[in-house]
């Protein structure tokens, strides 16, 4: 699950964050009590790190985890800093990026929403009560700031990027399970429509169709079950892909045990391909059902007008081939 790996991700960041702001902190010369809230924080973050990896993910937990950061440990981290004077600005942006890209909708709301409201009431604190804010020596935040706050700047670029690369992930998924078959790995209808429609008048426009039928294939599913079907189907798949491999040849599964091939050379390349193509799944096929075979019909692309001229055409010459082997068949 994506949200589960950026949550991850995102524990991971908070105790890198307390780890260095201690350290930062011991460095600068801040009082030892400004790293309780540190200490807190890498606390929180490993024991949310441990439940994370035991409990099934729910988005509650992100949602817990930052809720009670915004309402307990923003407001004691904004007052041990020295208020707005110190780094809180730079956390609660952090803050807002991650439970931007984990949470979902209602819980951004209710994250947002406390997050600013936390954010308006610290700084009215501050106003009225300035005693409650500690101060610390200027050189000492400079340091503070100078270290901090690129650190900060790191690691929130690393959940971006991350997130981005997860976002990127899941979609090259969905475009393969959109264009693609996947039971032979082909393109499927959709896809090789969508490529065929915007090459049809320029890179395609010199090549030929194939359309390719798998004749009693139904015998095959009646005699030997729908493993043995979709076996078939997942072998012709991988004969076609073994000898249109120059990366120029288009091949699909149209549907059910229907191919297509678009292919870019000459007919006689073509015919001279199918005919190994042919032969390779006879020898395959023969031991499963001997009555099934392959019909063919191939266009030019460049003698139809449009795609579905193309497709009806070649339909009509597939089913002329399967009539005519049917013929030689019955007059043997």
């Amino acid at each position: 699950d994506i949200r589960k790996r950026l949550f991850t991700r995102v524990l991971y960041a908070g105790m890198l964050i307390s780890i260095s702001a201690i350290c930062v902190n011991l460095s600068t010369g801040f009082p030892l009590q400004t790293n309780i809230k540190w200490v807190i924080l890498f606390l929180i973050t490993l024991t949310f790190l441990l439940l994370n990896r035991k409990l099934p993910y729910s988005e509650k937990i992100p949602f817990i985890l930052f809720l009670g950061i915004i309402l307990f440990f923003m407001p004691y981290a904004f007052i041990n800093s020295g208020g707005g004077k110190g780094d809180f600005l730079a956390y609660a942006f952090f803050t807002l990026i991650s439970l931007g890209y984990i949470t979902s909708r209602t819980y951004q709301r209710i994250l947002f929403l406390a997050l600013v409201a936390v954010f308006v009431c610290m700084h009215i604190v501050e106003y009225l009560y300035p005693e409650l804010i500690p101060v610390y020596d200027y050189k000492s935040r400079f340091y503070d700031r100078l270290i901090q706050v690129p650190i900060l700047f790191c690691i929130s670029y690393m959940i971006i990027k991350s997130f981005t690369e997860a976002y990127n992930e899941s979609n090259d998924r969905l475009y393969y399970y959109a264009n693609y078959d996947m039971l032979t790995g082909l393109l499927n209808r959709w896809g090789f429509s969508e490529l065929l429609a915007k090459g049809f008048d320029s890179v395609y426009r010199d090549g030929i169709l194939l359309l390719i039928d798998i004749d009693n294939f139904k015998l095959i599913n009646d005699h030997e079950g729908h493993k043995a079907g979709d076996e078939a189907l997942k072998r012709f798949g991988e004969i076609l892909k073994d000898y249109f491999s120059d990366g120029k040849t288009l091949l699909s599964r149209w549907g059910g045990d229907e191919f297509i091939v678009l292919f870019s050379g000459s007919e006689e390349k073509l015919n001279s391909l199918m005919e190994e193509v042919t032969r390779d799944f006879q020898d395959y096929i023969s031991k499963i059902e001997p009555l099934a075979n392959i019909s063919l019909g191939s266009v030019y692309i460049k003698d139809c007008r449009s795609v579905d001229d193309l497709l009806v055409l070649a339909d009509q010459f597939m089913y002329r081939h399967k009539n005519e082997k049917r013929k030689i068949c019955e007059r043997g």
